[in-house]
């Protein structure tokens, strides 16, 4: 609960939403832990997802987009708002088009999870780390805390997609 407390007293301060975001992260690098890290703002008009926050600007800038039309992390996490695992370097070579990239940054296990408003994605938080690291962990335990991007991310974005 005190990594809860933490993000909520952040989106009281400025600027937001990078105080949010970065607030948010924070809690997840100390459990679950990642190697890296992104939030996506998923753009369904566009059919792609738009990178608002990264631990790793350089390879992951913000702004860069991602299309999601045959994605199997998308098909899960966007389009049928499932937590979605891949728990090794084979998954994550069938998941993503950026595996090359991924397995360069020494990751081999990713998980994407739905951050839902007025019953639809909105976006995702994505860890990604060693292979294996996410299988022990109860990855549902995490909701609570992947539903609080969705301040971050409606300040961020167009409220219009949002309903």
């Amino acid at each position: 609960m005190r990594s809860v407390a933490g993000v909520l007293r952040a989106f009281a301060d400025t600027p937001q939403p990078d105080a949010g975001f970065s607030a948010l992260m924070a809690a997840f690098f100390d459990d679950p832990g990642y190697r890296l890290a992104t939030i996506l703002q998923h753009d369904p008009e566009a059919a792609l997802c738009r990178r608002v926050w990264t631990n790793d600007p350089a390879r992951y800038p913000i702004g860069g987009a991602k299309p999601v039309a045959d994605a199997p992390w998308a098909q899960a996490a966007l389009f049928e708002a499932r937590i979605f695992h891949a728990p090794d370097e084979d998954a994550v070579r069938a998941a993503y088009a950026d595996h090359a990239i991924i397995a360069s940054l020494g990751c081999a296990s990713a998980v994407n999870f739905p951050v839902r408003w007025n019953g639809t994605v909105i976006g995702t938080i994505n860890l990604l780390h060693d292979a294996r690291h996410f299988v022990s962990v109860d990855l549902r335990s995490f909701e609570t805390l992947v539903q609080l991007a969705t301040a971050p991310l409606i300040a961020h974005g167009p409220l219009a997609t949002y309903g």
